[in-house]
């Protein structure tokens, strides 16, 4: 007899076919869920920043940082100008301004 048909786990030809080794039917957990697709992640666009001006010969490095700082600093368009204070009403009438002349 060959060495391989002496190992424990040798199954002669013949057997393959009565004893498939693996079923498909017999573990269903094994068997991958399909999933749809994701959709892909849409990412928000980014800012346009303006491109740093060209380095000048005329002005020194120093100059240029405190420019690019301001520009910084400067009041964006983009944010609302701050809200006026809240009015407060008094908490009982007797308190209240009188609508009586108000007419």
């Amino acid at each position: 007899a060959s060495p391989t048909a002496q190992s424990p786990e040798y199954v002669p030809e013949s057997d393959l076919e009565a004893h498939p080794e693996d079923d498909d039917d017999e573990n269903p957990e094994e068997d991958p869920i399909p999933f749809p697709p994701l959709p892909p992640i849409l990412s928000p666009p980014s800012p346009v920043l303006s491109p740093a001006p060209p380095p000048s010969p005329i002005h020194p490095l120093g100059y240029q940082a405190a420019m690019i700082r301001l520009r910084a600093k400067a009041a964006s368009t983009s944010y609302s100008p701050p809200l006026p204070p809240p009015f407060i009403l008094s908490p009982t009438r007797s308190d209240a301004p009188s609508s009586v002349g108000l007419s």
